[in-house]
Formats: structure tokens, sequence, C-alpha cells
């Protein structure tokens, strides 16, 4: 950044707080050099914040932040007065000097929004962590920068090592412009390397999670009047090193990275460019977004920018420059923020230590706002490994990923759900199925899991019913099978009754719609056909007009009520005649699922309501009907009679 943005404390800083009644984000931006004009002002002013005020050492540089965020504020040179005309403070200072004015928020209360490194050095991390301890307000939000963990050509690498490519070596030679004379890095090696290396720690931490033991060399060479630094890294998760080097950019050479057959170098991906990946600016607005998003009180905010995720960078980076006696271990214990994502097992472990009654969040499938404290296993979305028709993956992985790496290799689950979005551990947990009497629900392909409690972690392995293990799941073995493909076909009814049901689920999946009121039904199948599509749990969709036909004006997700019951199939024609008795009753789905966990020891027809909220009173009618035969309630949805 701009020089002229190394701004100091001119005076002590003084007590001016805004209102207890202010509930508007209101930004104070710390520092007006050409990053912070390039993005921040830009995201700033797109997102309609407002801002209180703007701080740098010239009234040029202010007003050049001012034109780029289009509104005016009260300017300071000082930056405790800044601080304390707004709500949250946006530091984007030079990373040498912006450590002070992190303090002086903290201390005064407000929220804070910094820049990656985190902190420039072990004692500045130990100094602001006990300032963050000590804060006034226990409400008080701290979000770190990391533009790397959104930048899109660090999403692209990981789906590619997600879909099986790569290999044990990761190279990086990093493209740099020297810092003029007197530089505040140029003279120190490690510190030349930390605000480089945060950026390759993150993205290395994005695809193979924490790095939970890191040694590394560290030299520096002239070659050809070209001077270098080089760090390798050792990243137990990768399986091998990673080599970083860091070298004048005065000549044709550009930064690339290599691993296995990826090779990312000029905003290209193996050879195909990559929208909006600039090393500077690739993933800034949206990292900064969510952070924005989190300092308004969204708590499902992309945790991506939480303040120990950026420690937790430095403290490797720390380990690995031999920058003081740290270790990054120290970090992975600090004290967990209630309603974040951990990236790890151990981070699980941790969270539930910090709050046993956390409530674990998938994606979402059962479409219901989140009350009270939430954790969520989304970073946690790494497919680990397949071997012998076995892939083991974290749980925060979705269906939709699990299928995408699973056809790289030419697999696939013998069954899928319909949501490809849900996570794979709320799939396991709520027993999600597909439609097929062939085959169970993904809870039934588990051979192996880990599971986090506030204990510890454990593995399960071999003879164990999964439907029974207590905890959070963070790691799930799944059976699979070869590829196959499948061809699909309608068949229709005027008056559907259970025998009816009894041939439609002969085929190899099966999906019934069934307008209780008229009789009516309409089903989708799908056959094994080598002249078929792909089967990928997409095989559903679009759905054909004589579906269509009998379903209304599609519901949105967010704004459904879902209700599903598994009724054993020697009940099922009391079941169909229960329904038909219902009032005004609607559209009911019919799904099919051999003896499995959802119910252990017979063959079962699921009967679904999938309706707009709130739930009319048909509904009701038809779960008490569907409880009165025995039906059981799925996990995960509705279903209002526990509660009749």
């Amino acid at each position: 950044m701009d020089s002229d943005d190394q701004t100091v404390h001119t005076v002590p800083p003084i007590d001016v707080h805004i209102s207890n009644d202010e509930t508007e984000l209101s930004v104070a931006l710390i520092g007006c050099g050409w990053y912070s004009l390039r993005t921040h002002c830009v995201t700033l002013s797109k997102a309609k914040t407002r801002i209180a005020a703007v701080c740098a050492r010239t009234g040029a540089s202010r007003q050049k932040a001012l034109a780029k965020l289009g509104t005016s504020a009260k300017e300071f040179e000082d930056v405790a007065f800044a601080i304390n005309a707004a709500s949250c403070a946006l530091v984007a200072l030079p990373a040498s000097v912006a450590g002070r004015a992190c303090l002086t928020a903290i201390q005064h209360g407000k929220d804070l929004i910094s820049e990656k490194p985190a902190a420039w050095s072990p004692q500045e991390a130990e100094d602001l962590r006990e300032a963050w301890d000590d804060r006034p307000d226990k409400d008080q939000r701290w979000r770190v920068l990391e533009n790397w963990a959104l930048k899109p050509g660090v999403l692209k690498v990981g789906e590619l090592l997600d879909a099986g490519s790569g290999g044990e070596k990761y190279e990086w030679r990093c493209k740099r412009r020297r810092a003029a004379k007197g530089d505040w890095r140029r003279e120190d090696k490690a510190v030349e390397l930390l605000d480089v290396l945060v950026h390759l720690v993150r993205a290395l931490r994005c695809w193979f999670g924490d790095c939970t033991v890191t040694s590394a060399s560290l030299r520096s060479y002239e070659f050809d009047k070209v001077r270098e630094v080089e760090c390798s890294l050792k990243h137990e998760n990768t399986g091998g090193f990673v080599v970083l080097e860091l070298f004048d950019g005065d000549g044709s050479e550009e930064s690339v990275f290599k691993c296995g057959d990826i090779t990312w170098d000029s905003n290209r991906i193996n050879g195909q460019k990559v929208e909006g990946d600039g090393w500077v600016s690739g993933g800034t607005r949206s990292c900064l977004t969510e952070a924005l998003k989190s300092c308004e009180g969204n708590g499902r905010a992309d945790p991506c920018t939480a303040w120990e995720e950026g420690m937790r960078d430095c403290a490797v980076c720390f380990a690995a420059l031999g920058m003081g006696d740290i270790h990054p271990g120290s970090f992975y214990e600090m004290p967990v923020v209630v309603g974040t994502s951990p990236r790890s097992p151990e981070g699980c472990v941790l969270s539930l230590k910090a709050q046993p009654s956390l409530v674990v969040v998938g994606g979402g499938a059962n479409l219901r706002k989140v009350q009270g404290d939430f954790l969520e296993t989304r970073l946690m979305a790494r497919v680990l490994s397949v071997e012998g028709g076995v892939v083991q993956v974290e749980a925060g992985c979705t269906l939709r990923r699990l299928r995408q790496a699973l056809q790289a290799r030419k697999l696939t689950l013998a069954s899928w759900p319909y949501y490809l979005d849900a996570t794979v551990g709320a799939a396991v947990a709520t027993r999600s199925h597909g439609s097929s009497v062939k085959y169970g629900t993904v809870a039934d392909f588990v051979v192996a899991c880990r599971v986090a409690t506030s204990t510890g972690d454990v593995w399960y392995r071999d003879d164990f019913d999964v439907t029974a293990v207590k905890g959070v799941l963070t790691v799930v073995s799944l059976r699979c099978v070869p590829l196959t493909r499948v061809k699909r076909s309608v068949a229709t009814t005027d008056s559907l009754d259970a025998g009816w049901l009894r041939t439609i689920r002969e085929h190899d999946h099966a999906w019934v719609w069934w307008d209780a009121a008229s009789g009516k039904a309409a089903a989708m199948t799908l056959d094994a056909d080598d002249g078929g599509d792909v089967y990928d749990g997409r095989n559903w969709s679009p759905y054909a007009p004589e579906v269509t036909q009998l379903l209304g004006p599609p519901v949105a997700g967010e704004d459904c009520y879902t209700a599903q019951y598994a009724v054993p199939d020697a009940a099922a024609d009391a079941a169909v005649a229960s329904i038909q008795k219902v009032a005004g009753a609607g559209v009911v789905e019919v799904k099919f699922l051999p003896p499995s966990s959802m119910l252990p020891g017979a063959a079962a027809m699921c009967f679904n309501v999938y309706v707009a909220a709130p739930a009319p009173a048909w509904v009701l009618g038809v779960e008490r009907a569907l409880a009165a035969v025995g039906g059981v309630a799925h996990p995960g949805k509705c279903c209002a009679t526990a509660a009749v």
C-alpha cells in the first residue's frame, strides 16, 4: 500500500462513542492507498454501506477515497478519532502498522475488519488475542480478510483435486515486484515471505485442511542478478511437500503453481482462463462482502473471514519462517466462536467442548431457519480417498460435489436422494434416500465413520449401526458401485391403489405423484439400459409433463413444509385408504425402500407431502392417517405428529 497510508496516532485515544440505540452498520475506512481504492471502496459503494469516516495522512488521499465511495463522510488524519466515529473499523493500512489501529478498535468496543496477515509478528498476534479476550463488548465482531479463501483459482483447483487430479509434490513459484529501497519488508527475508505465504497457507487449508504438522527450510540466494527467497513447507495432510519460491518480477517469467496434472499460471488453470482471478483482487470483493454481512449480524455469513482463521494462517507461517517461539497448535486451541464452521474433526471437538448444546446444520435440507447457536461442517468438504469401491469423504461435502468426484472415477452411489445440495453428513444422519426397492438410504451405504463429541472423536468401523451413533459426523466412508446407465419411462393411472404401487416399485428406481382427491397418479421410473443416460441423481429432472400436470406452481425451498412417513408394506393398503378419506387432500409423493435404516425388517412405501408453508389443514390430516397405520416419521423433515 502507499506510504501515504502509514498513519500514526497523534493523540491518545479519546472517548467518543456512538449511541447505544445505533443499529445500522457504519464504517470508518482506515487507510486510503491504492489497494483500498481499487477494492474496498468499490465494494463498499456497491453494498451501499454507510461510511462514517475516512482516515489517511493527507487530504488528497481522503478525497480520492470519498470520490471512489461516491459519498461524503468525516475526514480524519488520526486513527483514534476516525475509529470512534463509526460502529465498525475497516483497517486497510500496511501490515507493519495496522496492528495499532486494530488494537484501538478492539479496545474501544468497535467491530473490526482487518487485512491479512492478521498479525505481523508472534508478539503482535498475542497482543491482539489478549485485547480481544479483554474486549469491552462481548458482542463485538472481528473479521480478517483473506481473499484467497474465495479466490476463483483456489476454488477451481479445489474442484480438480476433489475430482482426482493432482500429485504428491506441490510447487509454487511466486512472482513479485521488489519493494522500493527502504520499504518495511525489504531487508527481512522472513517478513518478505509472510505477506505471500499466508495466501499459500490459506489455499492449502482450503484444499487439505489444517496444517497439523509443519516443518520448513528457508534460504535466499542470487542467480544471474536475480534475488530469490525459497521456503519449503511440509503439510502433513497433503502427503508431500510444498515449495514456495519468491523471485524478482523484472523478467518475463510469471507465477506458476504445479500439482501433478494441474498447472495454474497467469490466471489460467490447465490453459483455461479463470475470470476474476487476479493475484491482488481475486476474491477480495466477495471476502469483504461476507465480512460486512457478519458485522451486520448475519450469523450465516461465510466463516472464511473469522479472525481465528486469519490467526491460524499466521501461526503456520510464523512456525514455518522461524519467527519466534510459537507453534500453530497454540492457535488451533483458541476459544471457538459459537456459530463458526470448523475445518477439521479436531475443530468440531473444540466447538463442542466450548458449547456441547450446539445445533448441527447441514446443507439446509429441512429448509428452516436455525434458532440458537449452531455448528456447520461446510468447510469440511473434501473427498479424501477412493479405494476399492469405497469413498472416504468429509461430512460437509455436498452430495452434488461427491457425485462429481465419483463420476470422474466412473463410480456412483447405488441410489441418490433428490436433494443433491444436502451435505453427506446430513444425508446420513437423516437417512436420506432415493426411491428404489432394491437399494436403501445413504445411511445404509456407510461402512465407517468418524464422530466428534465434546470429549473427543472416535472411528466406527465394521459392525455398527450408524443411526445409533451419538455425536457430529465428521468423516464418512460410503460403499460405491460402478457407474451405470438408465432409461427413463412414465406410467399413469386414473385410480391409484396399493396394488398399482407394488407394480411400479418393481422398476430399478420409481417415484410416484398421486392426486389423492381425484385418484390420478403419474410415476417416473428408471431402469438399467446401456443406451440410456448416466445414473447420477439428476435423472428425475426435468419432470415429465404427466407429473407437472398434477403439480401446482413450484414452491421455493425456503418457503416449503415437507413431511414424510415410511409405512410397512403390509400396511400400504390401509395407508392409501386412510389418505383417500382426508378431506381436501392434495398431491402426495410415494417412494419405495427395501428393509433399511429407515424401517429395519420391512420393505416400505414412503408417503411424502411438499407444500407451501404454512401447511394447509389436509396435510396434518394425512400425517395423522399415516402415523395411525404405523408410519415412521422421516428424520430432518417437519413431521408435525410428534407435537399432536
